[in-house]
C-alpha cells in the first residue's frame, strides 16, 4: 500500500505539471517528500485497508493540512468512503489551496509548504468569464528568490460551475512575485498565456 500511496502522490504531482525536470536530485527529493507524507497518513491507510472505520476527527485533523488534503480525499475515494471527508474542505477553494501548496512543496519550486496561505481573489478567465482562476497569497521564509519574508502570488485553475473539488486543475503556478509587485489580474493573464498554452481545453467552455 505504501507503493500505491507514493505512486498516487507522484501522479497528482504529474497532473499538476511539476515533474518536467525529472533528474536525480528532483527524484530523490520528491520520493523523500512522498515518504514523509505516507508516514503521516499511514494510520488512516491501515484502517481503511483493514476495513475499519476511521473517525471523522482523525480525517479532519489530516484534511486541515493543505499538503495532505488532496491525498486524504483520494485515499477515501479509493475505498469509497468519500462521505467521511469533511464538508468544510470539500470546496473548490480548499481543493485549489491544496493543489497550490503541493506545487510549492515540490523541490523545483519553493521546496516546502508556505508559512501561511490565503485566498486573495477570484479572477475571471481572460477568454471566458464563466471560468475563474483562484489567486492565493502565501507567506514564504527567505528563499533564493528573496532575502526576506514576503507574501507572494500563486494561481490555480481555471474552474467552472461544473468543476468538482479535487478535479485536477489545468494550471498551478507561481512566479514568486510579491503581492505589491503585480496585480492578481496581471498574474493570471501571464500564467494563462504562458503555462501549458497549447494543451487541449479540458473544461466546458474553455
Amino acid at each position: 500500500m505504501k507503493t500505491l500511496f507514493i505512486g498516487l502522490l507522484i501522479t497528482l504531482l504529474l497532473i499538476g505539471g511539476v515533474l518536467a525536470n525529472w533528474h536525480y536530485y528532483v527524484r530523490r527529493k520528491s520520493l523523500k517528500l512522498a515518504k514523509q507524507k505516507y508516514d503521516l497518513i499511514r494510520p488512516l491507510i491501515l484502517k481503511l485497508n483493514a476495513g475499519e472505520m476511521p473517525s471523522r476527527e482523525e480525517i479532519a485533523t489530516l484534511a486541515q493540512q493543505p499538503s495532505l488534503r488532496a491525498i486524504v480525499f483520494e485515499m477515501l475515494n479509493i475505498h469509497k468512503q468519500n462521505d467521511l471527508f469533511p464538508a468544510e474542505y470539500y470546496t473548490l477553494e480548499k481543493s485549489a489551496e491544496s493543489s497550490m501548496v503541493m506545487w510549492l512543496e515540490f523541490p523545483t519550486e519553493l521546496n516546502r509548504a508556505p508559512e501561511s496561505i490565503e485566498l486573495m481573489a477570484y479572477v475571471p478567465h481572460p477568454e471566458d468569464k464563466a471560468l475563474n482562476y483562484y489567486v492565493f497569497r502565501y507567506l514564504a521564509r527567505p528563499t533564493r528568490w528573496s532575502t526576506r519574508n514576503a507574501w507572494m502570488l500563486g494561481v490555480c485553475g481555471p474552474y467552472s460551475q461544473h468543476s468538482k473539488p479535487y478535479d485536477p486543475p489545468l494550471r498551478v503556478y507561481s512566479r514568486f512575485n510579491t503581492i505589491d509587485s503585480i496585480t492578481p489580474e496581471e498574474e493570471v493573464q501571464w500564467i494563462h498565456q504562458h503555462i501549458r498554452p497549447h494543451r487541449p481545453a479540458s473544461l466546458k467552455g474553455q
